[in-house]
């Protein structure tokens, strides 16, 4: 029973890979721009913990100099989270929009 459905899928991703290429290629890089944009999110909170955050704690007379630059950044990565949110909206919307023309044209397996 599961190796039907798993052949089933496999022949409805082929034709509409064959069908919607353009489209499929354009969902898989929002793909790997939504997972970079997270991964960056985690790394770059580690770094300003690490780098700028502990070092003021521990020293006599703070310099904020540096965590001024890394706030400044901060505003940067914020226009990355919103283009991850524009990338999570325009991969549903070719999700859709694949599955629709999937749906009214369908597929003759």
């Amino acid at each position: 029973m599961m190796q039907n459905n798993l052949n089933g899928l496999l022949r409805v991703l082929k034709e509409t890979i064959k069908h919607y290429k353009f489209q499929c290629l354009i969902v898989l890089l929002l793909i790997f721009v939504s997972a970079f944009c997270n991964t960056y999110g985690s790394v770059f909170l580690q770094t300003l913990i690490d780098d700028y955050i502990t070092p003021l704690t521990q020293s006599a007379d703070p310099n904020y100099g540096g965590l001024a630059k890394a706030i400044l950044f901060l505003e940067i990565y914020s226009l990355k989270s919103f283009a991850n949110s524009f990338c999570e909206r325009f991969f549903c919307f070719l999700n859709c929009l694949i599955l629709f023309n999937t749906l009214s044209h369908p597929l003759k397996l």
